[in-house]
């Protein structure tokens, strides 16, 4: 039933049943007290080994790496429930609190809990293994969507490194940069090439030592990448971090296919406040680069020029300029209809409101961080964002398919990578009535990769390139067939 479970959506299945082994465990425990020595400790044993074995089938089911810990951060409420009800009836049955009354009514809240995760947990791996049957679960558990009838879904590499991000160069191939194993500061960039068709890929490594890169962007020839590096110092008593965010040109001198000259076009940038950094490039036809900076706080007001920030200068780094503020942490970039620009803004931790997209003007205000906490207050002159899902969804790539870039009825839109769930979306937009700003006109499940973190589309391939992160460690080629017309 696992191996079912992991080719569907699993998250809210091992909500379920971390709160159904957090729950149990508690009334376990509790009851134990109740009987004999030998029966108590036999009792503890069992709800011990419930809890281990719900914990760690959650971290396989659940989403992503630390699963454990991502379904205790967003707060859901089976997880929260199943733990408070175990306590409650733990505490009646220790402290005998309201006599027999109140025992009674702390193995029945606990148990309703046990019971409503048990159905939802039923409910979902039904839901899970009819998908799998059909045919429609997650690609990066192995199956692919069906192939001629709409997207269809193949494993073009699987990498040793951990991936970030990808780019591709003026002759279509395929970069890919992250970090050696779980290691930030080995940042590397690896080239993935297949000389023949039909073998496999190989990964070159191009360029190292770039600490963090989390954005990668080709220009004249030449490879720029976003990065974060990790420096303290200690002043006046206090460790300080470094301002050490930076955009960093790579040049292949001698030609041989690696990058053996690295200039900094831009440095100082905010960065070395945890994990929001200078992240995403993109450069328009008229030859400016955009580069995205991270705010160092969740709901605080920022302190660096430069925090939460879309900055545009030259390639090589002059004429610098605050194009937008008001961002949290804009991960991804895009160009769209009539070379507009738009990103994703990854929302606050705690208390969000769920990661958006905006469409990003010169002098827009994006609202940070005013704007970040849900019932917050109501700030004038912020931009309202294009495509706000909610429900603490965590938007990462975004790409724009060109007109003619993808078959007819998949191009002239946005994809935009949902992280946790496992989807990529198309989003189809319109110019609203507000003079050159654009809304949103629909959005649609377009095809499922687990862990999708990048999207880079090749359009003499009429296809688009996903990278999946985390564990998954993955790039997948899409290719379109009927079903995507307007």
């Amino acid at each position: 039933m696992l191996a079912s479970l992991q080719s569907g959506d699993t998250s809210s299945y091992a909500n379920y049943l971390l709160a159904f082994s957090i729950g149990f465990a508690f009334l376990c425990i509790a009851s134990a007290f109740l009987l004999g020595k030998r029966e108590r400790w036999w009792t503890i044993a069992g709800a011990l080994v419930v809890l281990v074995l719900g914990v760690v089938i959650a971290s396989v089911a659940g989403p992503g790496r630390n699963s454990v810990v991502n379904l205790l951060a967003v707060k859901r409420f089976e997880t929260v429930a199943g733990g408070l009800s175990g306590l409650l009836a733990a505490l009646a049955v220790l402290g005998g609190a309201g006599g027999t009354l109140g025992r009674a009514l702390g193995y029945l809240l606990c148990l309703g809990v046990i019971g409503f995760c048990t159905l939802n947990m039923a409910k979902d791996a039904v839901s899970a293994s009819v998908k799998a049957l059909l045919g429609r679960g997650s690609p990066g558990r192995g199956a692919a969507e069906s192939p001629g009838k709409g997207p269809s879904v193949e494993l073009f590499a699987e990498l040793d490194l951990t991936p970030i991000c990808m780019a591709r160069d003026a002759e279509g191939r395929l970069y890919v940069g992250g970090v050696s194993g779980d290691i930030n500061w080995m940042g590397i960039v690896s080239r993935l090439d297949r000389k023949d068709p039909e073998g496999p890929v190989v990964e070159t490594r191009v360029a190292r030592d770039l600490v963090r890169p989390h954005g990668m962007a080709f220009h004249d020839g030449d490879l720029f990448i976003a990065r974060t590096g990790e420096a303290t110092r200690a002043v006046q008593g206090r460790m300080s971090y470094e301002a050490t965010g930076a955009v960093t040109r790579l040049t292949d001198v001698d030609g041989d296919g690696r990058y053996d000259l690295y200039i900094d076009v831009l440095d100082g940038l905010p960065g070395a406040f945890g994990v929001h950094q200078t992240s995403a490039l993109v450069f328009d036809q008229q030859g400016w680069m955009y580069v995205s900076v991270g705010a160092a706080e969740d709901h605080s007001p920022v302190i660096e020029e430069y925090e939460g920030t879309i900055l545009r200068c030259r390639p090589d780094g002059t004429e610098l300029e605050v194009f937008a503020r008001g961002a949290r942490n804009p991960y991804a970039m895009a160009l769209g209809p009539g070379g507009e620009l738009f990103c994703t803004d990854n929302d606050a931790d705690e208390r969000n409101r769920g990661d958006v997209v905006f469409h990003v003007r010169q002098g827009d205000h994006l609202g940070f961080p005013y704007t970040q906490v849900v019932g917050g207050p109501e700030i004038d002159g912020v931009v309202e964002p294009l495509y706000m899902p909610g429900d603490g969804a965590v938007l990462e790539g975004l790409v724009f398919a060109e007109p003619g870039s993808l078959p007819e009825g998949y191009d002239n839109c946005f994809y935009v990578a949902e992280l946790f769930g496992d989807s990529v979306k198309r989003l189809r937009v319109r110019p609203s009535d507000e003079e050159g700003r654009y809304e949103l006109e629909r959005v649609e499940d377009v095809f499922s990769v687990k862990f999708p973190l990048d999207l880079v589309i090749a359009p003499e391939e009429q296809a688009m390139y996903v990278l999946a992160g985390y564990d998954e460690k993955k790039v997948y080629r899409v290719t379109f067939g009927e079903g995507g017309a307007e």
